[in-house]
Parts: C-alpha cells; structure tokens; sequence
C-alpha cells in the first residue's frame, strides 16, 4: 500500500508539474560576455542546497542572448559567473530583460583557493514593473535591512510595541495581492518577532509553521525554517526527553525519534512539517562528532521505506548523498570530462576494473614527480588497474604535451567543463588521489601517492580479493 501511494505522489507531482508549466524567456544584451556559455542553476532543496542545472545560454558576438525555460512554480536561480554569483527569481509565463554587470574574471589565485567565494548579487531587470515580484521583494529588503540597522535597539531593549508599529507601516507600504509576497513579508515579519522571543521555537513553530503549508520556493519561509530548526537534535536533548532522543539517535531507532517528535502538540497534524524538521536535523548530526554516522545512516534509510511524502523522500537522498560522498564503501561520484582527444570520459566507464583517480596541475613540481610512478603503475597493473589523472588548471594543452613527450600513457581529462568537480571531490591541494573499487565505490579516500606506499597497499586489496597476480609479484 505504501508504495503504491509514493508511486501515486510521483505521478500526481510529475503530471502537475508538466500540466501547469509555462514559459519563461530571459534576454538581453552584455557586450563584455561575449561568446560566453552561462548556466542557470536552482537548489533541489532547501536543507542541502543540492544543486542542479535548468538551461543555459550563449552570448552572440555582440553580446545579445536569449534563453526559454518552462517552470510551473515561481522559482529563485543562480547563474555563475567566475567571480559573481547572479540570483533572479523567475515567474512563470513572465519576460526578463535582464541587466549583467561588467564581466570580472577570476584570478588564478582565487580559482585554486578552496576557501574564495564568489560575490552574490541580484540581477537588474529593464523590464520590471513595480508589481513585478523582484521589484517588491528588492525594494521591501531594502526598507527592512534598514530598519534591522537603525532600530536594534527595539530588539534590544525587547520593545514590542516600537516592533509591531514598524512591522505595521512596512507592511501598508507594500501591498500586494501576490500570494508570495504576502508570505514573503510574514515570514520576514516572524524572523523579527522571533528575536523578541528569544528563539523560542515552540512559539514560532506553533505560530508559524504548524498550520502552514510548506514553501519550498519561498526563501523567507526557509530562511526562518533554517533558523529555527539548526542543529535542533541539540536543542531537543536539554529537554525532558533529550536522553530518550539521544539514546533514540544512537541506536539508530527513526521510529524512536518520530515517536518523541509526535509527543510534541504542534507537530502530531502536520507530518510532513514533523518529517522535515527531523531530515534538517538529521543532515545537522552528520557534522557534529558526538554522532555516529552509521547510526544516521541507518536512521535516514529507515526514513525512506516510511515517508509517504514525495518531496520528503527526495531530500533525504539528498542528504545521503551529500553526507557520504567521498566515504569509503560509497559510490564515488561520477564526472564526463574530455579527454587530450576530445572524447568524453567517464569514471562509470571503468567499471570492472581499479581506479587510481588523482588531481594534477601543470605547475606542481610534486604532480610532475608523480608522473613517472603512475606510468610505472599503469604499466605494470594494467589488467587491474586504471590510471585516470583530472587536470585541474586552464593550460590542458601544456599538460598533454607534457604527457606526450614524456610518452606516458595513461588516461588524461580536463576538468573545465564540469569545475565543480574540483568541489565534488574537496580538493585543497594538488595532487590528491582516491582509490577506487572495480564496483565504482571509493576505497581508499583518500589514497595514499605513489611515493607514499601505494604499491603496497594496492598489492594486499589484490591479495584479499584473490586476483591472479603471482606473475606481476615475480616481475616486483
């Protein structure tokens, strides 16, 4: 029974979803990204700010572009661009014409600084209306980021009274029957209101989120969620039933824990609110050392088979995913990245066989050290092994002549069309390797370099999983 309604979930959210989705066309001219490529990018989810790719669009060589995509809810992008991050929220059935800064290109420096973020800005429209959502939303910011900085002290000294008479004046100002930004505005509102009440988040959660219905598109209704419910195991276990939690968490019991979060009055009606605090939550533990991953592991897949909400299920592989990755055991994320011949090469594509799966640059002394070894390697373990190497700088071409003359032969990519890849994979300096398992699971994550003992290591998996190499151990 239970499958059948997550199937029927499916198919009503699918259905609904191509039924009632409309056009949405963005254009306009930027001379200085010319002959650009673009991609505009949406968070899957709130919680885990999984990322995926809509469209993207290419500037002519004067510069003017144009885009159409089809959404059926109103959504916020992000279009990066080297150093800035864009954001535009998208209404269906809507026209932008959008306004691009002037190109800023990205340093060396900042490109290989695994700490530089990019600047985040909102796109100018030429086209908006004064009733156009971007235009209410952005000058409504405007007045209440003002407000936060000019009248703190009304938080401060806990004047409910100032509060609300602002609140009162912000929200006559901006009337609008749009529906999402009379939520935008409550929720903005509950984010003031909350620090009167010092994070009290049974009020909150009772006043706020019981009776409403989930907007996952709507950034002041996630961006409260996110500040109530961080970290919120934590907060739990001061509470008369923390030590039921904890025990509940540890064990790796999601039936405990669902049971404890329904003892709470305001989450027993609404259960997709209840399963939703607990995924944040969840998603929270695996980042703090008191709990085990196992555990929550466990704790999430027991979630899966249980939820009868489809976009509930969605957010906890989301989270499996996110947390496991680079885990050994787990799957090791794929990549398709050209190879010195043009052709696409994907990690899924060597399954059966080891991979040896290393970031290199062309200006590392220690990655042009390594060369050598990894030849030996690919050499001597070819029946077994792969040696795939992702350059990770904008000179490929110097690379592969590099490779070339030295005649080493070996796989070659280039990371530049899929540079999240170098984020994927956490690279902080060069070169860092990762053994991978012949079923496509990480192994050794990460690996040691093959000035670091690798040959041993690789030698005693082979040991363990029986693989005939009594003729390469005669050649050692």
């Amino acid at each position: 029974m239970k499958i059948k309604i997550i199937l029927f979930n499916i198919f009503v959210y699918f259905f609904f979803s191509f039924t009632y989705s409309q056009e949405v066309i963005i254009k306009g001219n930027a001379k200085t990204y010319k002959g650009k490529t673009l991609f505009i990018h949406k968070s899957k989810d709130f919680i885990t700010h999984t990322d995926t790719i809509l469209s993207s669009f290419t500037f002519d060589s004067l510069g003017f572009f144009t885009d159409t995509l089809n959404l059926s809810d109103i959504t916020l992008v992000y279009i990066p661009s080297e150093r800035n991050k864009f954001y535009i929220l998208l209404e269906p059935n809507s026209e932008y014409k959008i306004i691009f800064p002037k190109f800023s290109k990205i340093t060396e420096k900042e490109k290989f600084n695994p700490f530089f973020k990019p600047n985040e800005l909102y796109l100018g429209i030429k086209n908006a209306s004064q009733k156009s959502l971007n235009y209410l939303i952005n000058e409504f910011d405007f007045e209440y980021d003002e407000y936060l900085k000019n009248h703190f002290a009304d938080v401060v000294n806990n004047d409910k009274n100032a509060m609300e008479e602002s609140i009162e004046v912000l929200d006559r100002k901006y009337k609008s029957s749009k529906k999402f930004f009379i939520d935008y505005k409550k929720f903005k509102f509950a984010f003031l209101r909350n620090l009167l009440h010092e994070n009290n988040t049974d009020f909150i959660t009772k006043k706020y989120f019981s009776n409403s219905e989930i907007l996952f598109n709507n950034n002041a209704y996630t961006n409260l969620f996110l500040q109530i419910y961080t970290n919120y195991f934590t907060f739990f276990s001061k509470t008369t039933d923390g030590y039921r939690l904890n025990y509940a968490i540890q064990s790796g019991n999601y039936y405990g824990i669902n049971k404890i979060f329904y003892k709470k009055k305001h989450l027993v009606k609404n259960s997709n609110l209840r399963e939703l605090i607990i995924l944040k939550s969840l998603h929270d533990a695996f980042y703090d050392k008191r709990y085990n991953k196992s555990a929550l592991i466990s704790i999430l897949n027991d979630f899966k088979e249980e939820t009868e909400n489809e976009k509930n299920l969605e957010i906890a592989n989301n989270i499996l995913k996110k947390t496991t990755v680079l885990m050994e055991n787990y799957k090791a994320p794929d990549f398709e990245l050209l190879d010195r011949d043009g052709y696409p090469i994907t990690l899924s594509q060597f399954k059966g066989k080891f991979v040896y799966l290393n970031f290199a640059t062309s200006w590392s002394y220690t990655c042009r050290q390594d060369f050598r070894l990894l030849q030996k390697l690919q050499k001597k373990y070819w029946q077994f092994l792969e040696v795939v190497t992702i350059v990770a700088d904008d000179n490929f071409e110097k690379m592969t002549e590099l490779i070339a003359d030295e005649e080493f032969k070996w796989t070659l990519v280039d990371y530049k069309n899929q540079i999240d890849i170098l984020k994927t994979y956490n690279i902080r300096t060069y070169p860092t390797y990762y053994l991978i398992d012949t079923d496509g699971t990480l192994l050794m994550s990460p690996a040691p370099s093959p000035n670091k003992d690798f040959e041993r290591h690789f030698v005693n998996i082979l040991i363990k999983k029986n693989a005939n190499i009594d003729k390469i151990l005669d050649e050692k």
